[in-house]
């Protein structure tokens, strides 16, 4: 019987970036985070596979070689050359679990609710109306209701 090799302190691929931060309490805990995270380079510098569901380049091959090649130009500068790989950080694991775009699209989302909110319908029916359709005797709210 083969043992199962451990796997703790391995990783896949860059370290993750928390998501940015929605209030000033949590501004510091995410800036200490990411200067965690600058101190320790990836320890694996390959990808799962780098290969997409359809025998090409993964979608975020791109970023990861991006950042691998910042990572080794800028590198043997201490924490302040692997500053200068945050952006290119931030664009892969935007790409990777696209948190800016969620965080986007539900800020879009909340507008347009609030638009919509602020006007009401003009022959929106009434609850009682409603709470009759389909009802024996009760057709003349029904024909109100479905405009027939």
């Amino acid at each position: 019987m083969v043992a199962a090799k451990p796997t703790a302190g391995l990783s896949r691929g860059p370290p993750t970036v928390p998501e940015p931060p929605t209030s000033n309490l949590h501004l510091r805990r995410y800036k200490k985070v990411l200067a965690a995270r600058l101190r320790s380079p990836p320890t694996n510098s390959k990808m799962a596979s780098g290969f997409g569901l359809n025998g090409g380049p993964s979608r975020c091959y791109a970023f990861w070689q991006e950042l691998l090649g910042c990572y080794v130009v800028n590198g043997g500068e201490g924490v302040e050359g692997k500053k200068k790989c945050l952006p290119a950080l931030e664009d892969y694991t935007e790409c990777l679990h696209h948190t800016k775009e969620v965080v986007r699209a539900k800020k879009i989302q909340a507008a347009y609710r609030k638009a919509e909110a602020g006007f009401a319908r003009e022959n929106e029916p009434k609850a009682e109306e409603l709470r009759n359709l389909g009802l024996l005797g009760k057709e003349e709210d029904t024909r109100k209701v479905l405009g027939s």
